[in-house]
Formats: structure tokens, sequence, C-alpha cells
């Protein structure tokens, strides 16, 4: 066995990026602990960007160094697999830090009326921040595991997840206000939105470019059919391409 692969699209993309987030399964070989450890598991809304934004240097190949790798504690597997994790065009993201692309095209902390009227923007499965409509114990104990929310995100930004869009998945969604107010009126707008916000998160502290954390792709002339995505050249490629081989970043290819 030399790599597997947890993919999926649509609500299975929205797995497959929450999965990579949060698990703590020792094949990642990246030190993750699973054993409960004591932690902050609160983010304020109110503080400046620089606070959100982490100074995690990165390492040739797009790979990051993380203080948490192969610290005292953690579980490290005996594979020698690579895992990896494709997410094609999910309706929703779960953001590393509470800021989201305003009408202006600011990335924000949104103004206090507009989170007053939807207080769980920022709460799983939108984000990291505890409590919210969603009742998530795995979650909660997977970021006291890793020791808090910044040790989670340091952990997520080294691993070998991949995006798919499809450039004609546009059509408008309604369904809740952590969705439809704070990440876009359509998937392929949420995906550039939430990966943009997440290079920016680990941008440089000076307000550098952001760094080359995972990597997305946008699949031209295919809308919100999971057999198209997976069977274009980049489905292919995040599936069965080998890991971190890969451009890092956000490109657009032609399939038709």
């Amino acid at each position: 066995l030399e790599r597997v692969v947890v993919a999926g699209h649509s609500a299975g993309g929205q797995f497959a990026q929450r999965w990579a987030l949060t698990s703590t399964s020792p094949a990642w070989r990246d030190g993750a602990k699973v054993d409960p450890v004591e932690a902050e598991l609160t983010i304020g809304t109110n503080a400046t960007a620089a606070k959100y934004r982490r100074r995690t240097p990165s390492r040739p190949g797009g790979r990051f160094s993380s203080k948490n790798s192969h610290r005292n504690g953690g579980v490290q597997s005996t594979s020698t697999a690579t895992l990896s994790a494709v997410a094609a065009n999910p309706r929703s993201y779960a953001y590393p830090d509470p800021r989201r692309y305003l009408p202006d095209g600011t990335l924000a902390v949104p103004p206090p009326d507009a989170v007053s009227s939807c207080p769980g923007y920022d709460q799983w499965e939108w984000g990291l921040q505890p409590g919210g409509p969603v009742l998530a114990p795995y979650k909660d104990r997977s970021v006291v595991a890793k020791g808090g929310i910044e040790s989670t995100l340091d952990l997520f930004a080294g691993r070998d997840v991949a995006y798919l869009g499809g450039v004609d998945d546009v059509l408008p969604l309604k369904g809740s206000c952590e969705d439809d107010d704070f990440q876009g009126p359509n998937r392929l707008e949420r995906g550039r939105r939430y990966y943009s916000a997440l290079r920016e998160h680990f941008s440089s502290p000076d307000g550098g470019e952001g760094m080359n954390v995972h990597r997305r792709q946008e699949v031209a002339n295919v809308p919100h059919d999971h057999a198209l995505m997976f069977q274009s050249p980049p489905g292919v490629e995040a599936l069965m391409g080998a890991p971190r081989e890969r451009s890092v970043g956000s490109t657009e290819v032609a399939y038709n």
C-alpha cells in the first residue's frame, strides 16, 4: 500500500475538507496527539487580522514546518503509505478563523449586526469556535488532542489536501445563513473565497503573498457533476498523482 486518498464530491467534499482538518489519525505521520490535553478552545472575534495570520515558515515543496510535528507524546504511524484528501465542489467549508469576505471584497471579521443575525457563522461546521447548532464532540476532542485551535491549523496546513471546483458550478444556493451570508452565492465562488482566506491566514506577517498551503484547481466546462470532476485531468491528478508533486496554488484547466 503506497497511498490512501479520502475524496468526496459535494457533501462528500464537505466531509473530506473537515476530516482533513480534524483527523487525529496517526496515518498522517505529522505528530498529532490522539490523547486529550489541556487546550484553550476559544477565538476572539474582535482582534485584528494580524492575530489570525499564522507565521509558520514554509519549507521547499510546499510543506510546512510545524511546531507540533514529532512532538513528545505524538503517535507516529509505522506505515509508509501517504495520506491525502480531495474535496470537490463542496457546498461549504470550515474556515481557519472568524474572517470572511465582506460585500466590499475585503477579508475581515463581519460587523456585529451581521454576526448577531447569524451567531453560528464561525462555529462548527463552518468554523472551529466552540458551541453552535451542530453538536460535534469529535471536533472538540480533536482540537483538545492537538493542543488548541492554532495547533490544529498548523497540522492542517502541512497535510496533503486538494480542492477541485467546477467552473460551471454556479447555481445560486439557499439554505443557511452560515453558508449563504458568509461564504458566497454559489459553490465556485465559495471555493475561491475559502482558498483565498486559507492562503491569507498563512501569509507572511508583512502582508506578502499567501504561503503554499494545499492546492486548488478549477475545471472548465464542468458543473456540479462528480463523474466529470473526477474524470477530468485535475481530478485524475488529485486522486492518482504522487502527493506533493503538483504545483501549489489555484489554476484553471479546460476539460471538454
